[in-house]
């Protein structure tokens, strides 16, 4: 599956606090991904490219869901990483207030 890849779009799409902490930011910003909806059994996590099998088990391993992968552009994902949590060394990012 391949999601629209403008970054308002993922940043509109108003993906929740809750879904977005199921993923740790520097998983998030390392890999390049950026979960965007969960159930109790799994998440659909947007990568800028597919993941290899190696990242795939991992991330299954650390979320104990299974993994839906979909497309969007690199430039989206950082973007919405940035304002979903917060920029690197904002000092009013939710990471910093932890």
């Amino acid at each position: 599956m391949i999601m629209d890849s403008s970054s308002d779009y993922l940043i509109k799409a108003g993906i929740s606090p809750e879904v977005i902490a199921l993923v740790p930011e520097p998983i998030a910003r390392e890999n390049v991904l950026l979960p965007f909806s969960a159930t109790k059994d799994g998440i659909k996590i947007l990568f800028a490219e597919l993941p290899d099998l190696d990242l795939g088990v991992k991330l299954k391993y650390i979320l104990r869901r299974d993994i839906h992968p979909a497309v969007a552009s690199r430039a989206a994902i950082l973007a919405a990483i940035d304002h979903y949590y917060g920029r690197t060394g904002d000092p009013n990012s939710p990471e910093a207030t932890r």
